[in-house]
């Protein structure tokens, strides 16, 4: 960790991807919800948004925008995850 002016801090990382990932991973780790997760070569963000349209009319769902069902926006979007989410996909 090192302060570049103001109050600002930056933390100095080997591998950005890999903090990113790992910063996700403990985060999530915090909620004890479901999390459904979607693989396959065809038709996955399809049927994220219509899973996640269904669970919606109980839930209080995160589920990644657009086709971010990737190595870099999976991780964001889970660091989005907060205590008023009830499910994940």
């Amino acid at each position: 960790e090192y302060a570049v002016g103001g109050d600002e801090r930056y933390i100095l990382v080997e591998d950005v991807l890999t903090a990113l990932q790992q910063l996700a991973h403990y985060h999530r780790k915090q909620f004890k919800i479901p999390v459904i997760q979607v693989t396959g070569t065809n038709g996955k963000t399809t049927t994220k948004e219509l899973t996640a349209a269904v669970l919606s009319q109980k839930h209080n769902v995160l589920y990644t925008q657009g086709n971010l069902n990737n190595h870099i926006g999976v991780p964001k979007t889970l660091l989005e995850l907060s205590p008023e989410h009830t499910i994940a996909v």
